[in-house]
């Protein structure tokens, strides 16, 4: 018989499960002593003023603690893209990444041991895990998840460590823009993954991006990619009704900058339909006309494109109501109706009107979409179709993940912002 018998395979895996909790047991030892002196150290520190206060500083220098490494191994809580190339049944130690861990979790003690190098870390997940996936979505759940916990990890260590704090989650954002982006890409849509990436990822990493500026421009430290990002904080909530307030706060150069007045524009035309009377219904498709063209210019950057899709399905909405409400049993041209909506097919084009419940006339030629005052009462977001700002930007997203990094930005969206690799 060729190999090894089944009864044998049987023991090798006992004997090799064996070992894995006695690792297991040892490294529960060791922690249970480290959160002893931990705690002996926090009674001292209790003593101290703010000022003299210690904070806690990592010392993991892997990817992954040893310590979650064999726990999750144990508890087959290993994923796909943290096994080995050759064997998928099998973790690979070496692709293991720290995975996110509530607050409330009962194994959420922060020892210096748990806590990493992230530039490291981000690198590899955007350089090396991301080019190896088999696809941006296949990777984007686990990447989400990683990233949350870089950034839990200089929460632990008292929030800011300077310029590769910032630098790390300006990186993490760029993912998140462009995640939105893809998530939206395809005939199923996944709403939930979009609401639960922009709640839980990119709004809280753009946040904190606001106040590390903040607080070290109040210290005379000023980042060159600040009005890039306080762009992304503009074009995300277009109905916040508090970001006239936040807008004024923005510094005088960085408002000034072509990344601001770009978002500044971009978002005027996005409110348009929105904002408008009755009687300048007809004014809405050329808003929309005019967004696209806004979206073609050199000072709107792939990542600006991508936010401002997020939005269009509400535009378009607005938009067909608008010439529903305005149009007396009209029809247009399928190439006209794909211009002024911005699609990237006349076959997109007409599956959007089909949703909308448009009757397409096919005997014309070109084929022509009926529009009349009726249609403008069913129009409801959950009837269109989501899809791409145009048609090569999906391509340039994903040929943009698979170069390295390079300190033009919209060379590489994910690349380090300095000019070499951390």
């Amino acid at each position: 018989m060729d190999g090894i018998s089944a009864q044998e395979a049987r023991a090798q895996r006992f004997s090799s499960r064996t070992s894995l909790q006695d690792r297991y047991d040892e490294l529960s030892r060791r922690r249970r002593e480290e959160i002893k002196r931990m705690q002996a150290a926090s009674a001292e520190d209790a003593q101290r003023t703010l000022d003299t206060a210690v904070a806690l500083v990592g010392t993991c220098q892997e990817y992954c603690p040893e310590f979650e490494k064999v726990e999750r191994h144990l508890r087959n809580e290993v994923k796909r893209l943290e096994m080995r190339l050759d064997d998928e049944t099998e973790p690979d130690y070496t692709r293991m990444v720290k995975a996110f861990a509530r607050p409330n979790d009962i194994n959420s003690t922060k020892l210096p041991s748990d806590v990493r190098p992230p530039p490291k870390t981000v690198d590899y997940l955007f350089h090396s895990l991301l080019p190896q996936a088999p696809s941006w979505i296949s990777a984007q759940e686990f990447i989400f998840d990683r990233t949350r916990a870089i950034r839990q990890d200089f929460t632990i260590q008292g929030g800011s460590r300077g310029a590769i704090a910032v630098e790390c989650h300006e990186r993490i954002a760029r993912f998140h823009i462009l995640s939105l982006h893809e998530s939206r890409i395809g005939p199923q849509p996944d709403r939930d993954w979009e609401v639960a990436l922009r709640e839980h990822c990119f709004i809280p990493a753009l946040t904190t991006l606001m106040q590390y500026y903040d607080d070290f421009r109040a210290e005379g430290v000023i980042f060159p990619n600040e009005a890039e990002f306080r762009c992304y904080r503009l074009l995300l909530q277009i109905r916040d009704g508090d970001v006239g307030r936040r807008t004024q706060r923005i510094p005088s150069e960085v408002f000034a900058s072509p990344w601001i007045q770009s978002a500044i524009t971009l978002r005027s035309l996005l409110q348009h339909p929105t904002s408008i009377k009755s009687g300048r219904a007809l004014s809405v498709p050329y808003a929309f006309t005019r967004l696209l063209k806004e979206l073609k210019r050199p000072s709107t950057s792939l990542l600006m494109a991508c936010l401002v899709d997020t939005h269009l399905m509400t535009l378009r909405k607005e938009t067909l109501r608008a010439m529903a409400g305005s149009y007396l049993n009209i029809s247009i041209s399928v190439p006209t109706f794909q211009t002024l909506l911005g699609f990237n097919t006349p076959v997109e084009a007409e599956a959007f009107a089909t949703e909308a419940g448009l009757k397409i006339l096919t005997e014309k030629s070109p084929r022509e979409i009926a529009i009349n005052k009726s249609v403008a009462q069913n129009i409801t977001p959950c009837e269109f179709p989501l899809c791409a700002v145009h048609g090569t930007i999906a391509h340039t997203v994903m040929a943009s993940t698979l170069q390295h990094s390079q300190p033009k930005l919209e060379r590489n969206p994910l690349g380090s912002s300095r000019s070499e690799v951390t």
